[in-house]
């Protein structure tokens, strides 16, 4: 738990446990270790690119390196065990060591077996099994071995393994065999069946036997590993012309082997800026993220307020005519949207047809609608013949427009092309023109120029939010004002509004070089790569089309699936200007605040602060769909479906995580370190503090083991200063590692609007995680668990299975769990103080602040012990990865319950079912007792062992030191930051 002056020795309670639990293991016989003789081990190797085995290794011996920049050396062993075991090890004895910064090998268990040789080419190197946790290799202290924890192995089972070096956290998300790792050289002695080394099969009659498998649960919520969304819209029809992947960065066009292609934004479709619907349900729900259009879809359900929403646009010329496709977002009835192309040039801008209220440059308009196609002569007016064909794909929501040659013939030129969507009126034949308000049939938000088009493609310059104008707010009021009236491209659509509210789409077009399509010419030039990027990604969920309001998430949300419910979904992300760190990038989860989109913070200098930092950082922001949602359900699992496919499309060094957020988005930032701890190295939150007792969705305990930041104003109106003193003494008496920072003369959004996060970015660093902490507290909640998003918190670290015993008497549980098996004593808390001091930079000036904080010291080492204990609160069952946890399966166990509990350790294939009290459990011997409670019984049945009186004589002593430090233990028991936990009255 955490640390502090006080918990730096075991609590009397905990040394009687220790006491009892060596009379009962005196008392009993303990399985001891073998030779495993009669193993098969057999050896192969790869080599991935051109490295080789240096001179010297020894013939039939292991070479595994790393090197920055060099070629990283894997290889692969096969292992065979004459008989059933609880425990097995491989032991390596190392020929030749250089270390360089630090070494990390795992052990990889592959699928498949392989033929033995050197420098193999690469593609023939057998699968890894991604279920099965990898083993990381301990070096010895002398550095002559490096050992394995290879966990229970059935009589007879083979087991094919490969050796590599790789990150230091490799059961991250993303975690991949091919990432490059710290510098180290390490040449082994050939393997031979010695190296097997396997512990017998302890009696079963100790606790309930199962068969032993690995218990190492994936980090964070499944859907963080869930495979690659397929979504129709991004897909190409099998058979047609297309070929190329799409973009998926907004804002930008290619050239990919014959096709052109241009990228729109999403949920962009606002139109002109006019005159305001005032019953429009997007401007309402994003108070610091307004539309520079507002143009309001017809309240129709068929439109789903996305109906013309431009996700694609491509062309490609063919031997008879050019073919055009255009994707869109949304698509329930064709007959209602359509979109108009502009072809070719004109001396003078020209009204493009069908009552669109453009114009642009043009020689030609093809104006599409359901499966209908007319080519007009932009110069005259006239209807062309040939007519264009069109082919609707309502499953991709694609339009596939062929204009024949006859009609207009492109050659190899450079062609002026432009295009626009809207929605149709069937009975009258044109576009649906918008009026005030919106109704049933009717769009609303009109402009002056009545523009009929809600979106409009090549979009190259959309402008990003001003924040030298937001710094010119201070206080939340001003700053609301201001995002309404003057900061309008939160949804990069500025500069469409703009033209559409003019009426002259002249800038707004490509030129499409037709003699690179028919050279087919690859360039993604113009696909931006760093600085700020939209994202478009398929979602892992889905629950409809479009936007629907109806959907929207209020404030600390139950369930909520929130309004943009499209299988389609929108992201930003900040890539450095700097070349990639060698491990990959570190990445930043950032989260927006209530009313904001996943723009909130583009053109601000918070995210190139944060990206800069360290080695270097990628920052993305969800839209997660709604403004609101408070990460909850969906919207907490789109920050995860995101983050997977950031992992899909950039190398990360996912052991340098960190989550920060403002306002809600700060809410959110201490409620996924306290849902997810092991995914984050620290958190930083701003406008908001972090709560406890399920207080907003938050609790305490999972911030153990996660350094966080904190800042906020004084006069903040959702947190005020009784709150913020209140937060402080709570983390200080929980022994947290923290900084809070008070600015006494900023509200809300000051800080937002000061725009400087400098040092914030610089206390964040390159901060790592810990991924087996000695201590773990952690609160369940089966309130914010959600199945159907797979977002169900039920794991932390090496503790997995977590399960609530009563949620109709309290829906909450918790669990701290000690390993001794660390060899570590807890760190004390060094550094607590409050300073005074002055922030400069950013557009508000110098802002002063009090700030509070406290460390940890460095733990210092203690023997090691073979020993765990666990207090659980409500729940009724736990499951115990011993070997991240540094146990072995002849552990003893103290557990600490109120109520019926069972603990199961299936490495070891052992599970204990525990009454209400203290019950110390041995998981090699074949004894259980229980204190405060009544002995299990023949379920742990106690036996005799070869010392029966030193048994004895250890739990008198034992017994007796429980019932002379009741007081005592009372009183340490109120310095663990777990006794809100066990004695919480909420």
């Amino acid at each position: 738990m955490a640390p502090s002056a006080a918990r730096r020795r075991p609590s009397p309670r905990i040394t009687g446990s220790l006491l009892l639990a060596v009379g009962l293991l005196a008392t009993v016989a303990v399985a001891t270790s073998s030779r495993a003789e009669g193993t098969e081990v057999a050896t192969a190797y790869w080599w991935k690119g051109s490295g080789t085995a240096p001179p010297g290794v020894p013939e039939g011996g292991l070479y595994v390196s790393s090197q920055p920049s060099g070629p990283t050396a894997i290889s692969a062993l096969r292992l065979r065990s004459p008989r059933a075991t609880s425990d097995a090890r491989l032991v390596l004895r190392v020929h030749s060591l250089q270390i360089g910064d630090a070494m990390t090998l795992v052990l990889l268990p592959s699928t498949t077996a392989w033929v033995p040789g050197d420098n193999q080419p690469w593609d023939s190197k057998p699968g890894y099994d991604q279920q099965l946790p990898p083993t990381t290799g301990v070096l010895s202290a002398d550095q002559h071995t490096v050992s394995f924890d290879l966990g229970a192995m059935s009589q007879g089972e083979t087991r094919n393994v490969e050796l590599l070096p790789t990150r230091a956290y490799s059961t991250q998300p993303g975690f991949s065999p091919d990432a490059p790792s710290q510098t180290f050289d390490v040449s082994f002695e050939p393997v031979t069946a010695d190296s097997l080394v396997l512990a017998a099969r302890a009696p079963a009659a100790v606790v309930t036997s199962t068969a032993a498998h690995s218990v190492t649960q994936r980090p964070g919520p499944d859907i963080l590993y869930a495979p690659e969304a397929q979504a129709p819209q991004l897909e190409n029809r099998p058979g047609g012309p297309w070929h190329a992947e799409p973009l998926l960065v907004s804002g930008a066009e290619a050239y990919r082997s014959g096709e052109y292609l241009y990228q729109g934004f999403l949920y962009d479709d606002h139109g002109a800026a006019g005159a305001v619907d005032p019953n429009d349900p997007i401007t309402t729900s994003f108070l610091f993220a307004g539309k520079a259009g507002t143009l309001t879809y017809p309240t129709d359900r068929a439109f789903v307020n996305n109906a013309a929403d431009l996700l694609e646009f491509r062309v490609r010329p063919e031997p008879h005519d050019t073919v055009f496709r255009t994707t869109f977002t949304s698509l329930v009835d064709p007959s209602r949207t359509a979109l108009t192309i502009a072809l070719g040039s004109s001396p003078t801008a020209l009204a493009w047809p069908a009552s669109a209220g453009v114009s642009s440059p043009a020689q030609l308009f093809v104006t599409v609608h359901g499966d209908t196609a007319t080519v007009v002569d932009a110069a005259t007016g006239k209807t062309g013949s040939p007519g264009a064909t069109v082919q609707v794909d309502t499953e991709r929501h694609q339009y596939e427009v062929h204009v024949p040659h006859a009609v207009w013939d492109p050659g190899t030129t450079v062609q002026r092309v432009a295009i626009g969507a809207g929605l149709w009126d069937v009975a009258a034949g044109h576009y649906l023109v918008p009026g005030a308000t919106a109704t049933a049939t009717a769009p609303g938000g009109a402009a002056p120029s009545h523009a009929a088009l809600f979106d409009v493609g090549f979009r190259f310059a959309e402008p990003m939010p001003d924040w030298s104008r937001m710094g010119l707010s201070y206080t939340i009021a001003d700053a609301a004002v201001l995002v309404q009236a003057d900061q309008k491209c939160f949804w990069r659509e500025c500069q469409q509004a703009a033209a559409l509210r003019s009426g002259d789409l002249s800038a707004l077009h490509a030129d499409v070089d037709f003699g690179r399509l028919a050279r087919r010419v690859t360039d993604d030039s113009h696909v931006p790569t760093t600085g700020y990027l939209d994202r478009i990604h398929p979602s892992s969920l889905s629950f409809g089309q479009g936007i629907d309001p109806a959907q929207a998430c209020g404030r600390f949300p139950v369930s909520c699936h929130g309004m943009f419910v499209g299988n389609l979904q929108a992201y930003q992300v900040y890539v450095p200007k700097r070349p990639q760190p060698t491990h990959g990038w570190g990445l930043t989860v950032m989260l927006h605040a209530s009313g904001a989109n996943q723009n909130e913070r583009m053109g601000s200098r918070m995210e190139p602060q944060l990206a800069n930092r360290g080695l270097g950082s990628i920052v993305v922001t969800a839209l997660a769909r709604d403004p609101n949602g408070d990460y909850s359900d969906a919207s907490e699992a789109e920050v995860f479906d995101t983050w997977a496919d950031v992992a899909r499309h950039y190398p990360l060094d996912l052991s340098r995580t960190a989550v920060v957020g403002y306002s809600m988005g700060g809410g959110g930032t201490y409620k996924l370190v306290q849902r997810w701890p092991e995914l984050f190295a620290a958190g930083f939150g701003a406008a908001a503090v972090p709560f406890d007792d399920g207080w907003q969705g938050q609790w305490f305990p999972g911030m153990l083991n996660v350094p966080m930041l904190t800042w906020i104003g004084n006069e903040d109106e959702g947190s005020g200063n009784n709150v913020q003193l209140i937060q402080i003494h709570d983390m200080e008496l929980y022994g947290f590692r923290f900084v809070l920072r008070q600015f006494p003369t900023s509200d809300h959004l000051t800080i937002a609007t000061n725009d400087d996060y400098a040092e914030g970015a610089a206390w964040l660093g390159d901060r790592r995680i810990d991924p087996d902490p000695q201590r773990i507290s952690f609160a369940v909640d089966t309130r914010l668990d959600f199945a159907a998003t797979t977002v169900v918190a039920d794991h932390a670290y090496w503790l997995s299975g977590l399960a609530v015993r009563d949620r109709t008497k309290d829906p909450a549980g918790a669990v701290e769990a000690h390993s001794l098996g660390f060899g570590q004593a807890d760190p004390g808390v060094v550094n607590r103080s409050t300073t005074a001091g002055t922030m400069a930079g950013g557009y508000h000036g110098p802002m002063p602040y009090m700030q509070t904080q406290q460390d940890w010291a460095p733990a210092r080492a203690v023997p090691r012990s073979d020993h765990l204990d666990l207090q659980l609160r409500n729940l009724a069952s736990v499951e115990v990865d011993l070997q991240r946890a540094r146990l072995d399966c002849q552990a003893t166990v103290s557990v600490h319950t109120d109520g019926p509990a069972r603990v199961a350790f299936p490495a070891c294939g052992r599970v204990a079912s525990v009454p209400a009290g203290t019950t110390s459990v041995s998981l090699g011997g074949t004894s259980a007792t229980t204190i405060g409670a009544s002995v299990a019984g023949d379920r742990l049945a106690a036996t005799g062992g070869s010392t029966p009186w030193l048994g004895a004589c250890a739990l008198l002593v034992g017994l007796l030191r429980w019932r002379s430090v009741g007081r005592q233990a009372s009183a340490d028991q109120d310095r663990w930051p777990f006794r809100n936990l066990l004695s919480s009255s909420r």
